[in-house]
C-alpha cells in the first residue's frame, strides 16, 4: 500500500508550520505495524474465526478492520488519524486537521476519503 494524508490549519504554530513532519514517525510506524506482512481481515469476514485462530497460533498477524478495500481503510486511517493520533502528537486542540486520505493498492487500484467540510 502507498499512503498520502493532508492536513488544513486555522493558524501556524510557533515555527510557522502546519505540522511538524517529525511527528510523522510515528503514524509511519503504526502504518508498518498494520500494513507490513499482515493479514487484513474485515469484522464480518465469513472466516473470521479461521482467521483468529490461526492469528492466535502465530501462524499469521491478522489486523482486524471494518472494511478490507481502499475505501473501507482510507476511513479506518481517517478515523484513527482524528481521533487518536491527533491527539497523541499535540494536535488535539483544533488547531489542525485532517483534510484527506489516500489508499493505494497498485496505480491504478486507489481510493480517497475527503473531509466533509472540504
Amino acid at each position: 500500500f502507498h499512503f498520502e494524508f493532508e492536513c488544513d490549519e486555522d493558524r501556524l504554530d510557533r515555527r510557522n508550520w502546519c505540522v511538524d513532519f517529525g511527528g510523522y514517525k510515528s503514524l509511519k510506524e503504526r502504518l508498518d505495524d498494520w500494513f507490513d506482512h499482515t493479514l487484513l481481515v474485515a469484522e464480518d469476514d465469513p472466516e473470521f474465526e479461521t482467521f483468529k485462530m490461526l492469528h492466535e497460533k502465530k501462524l499469521c498477524k491478522m489486523v482486524v478492520v471494518e472494511r478490507t478495500g481502499c475505501e473501507g481503510l482510507a476511513k479506518w486511517l481517517a478515523d484513527y488519524i482524528q481521533e487518536i493520533w491527533m491527539e497523541e502528537n499535540g494536535y488535539g486542540d483544533g488547531r489542525v486537521t485532517l483534510r484527506m486520505v489516500k489508499v493505494m493498492e497498485t496505480p491504478s487500484n486507489s481510493a480517497m476519503w475527503v473531509a466533509s467540510w472540504v
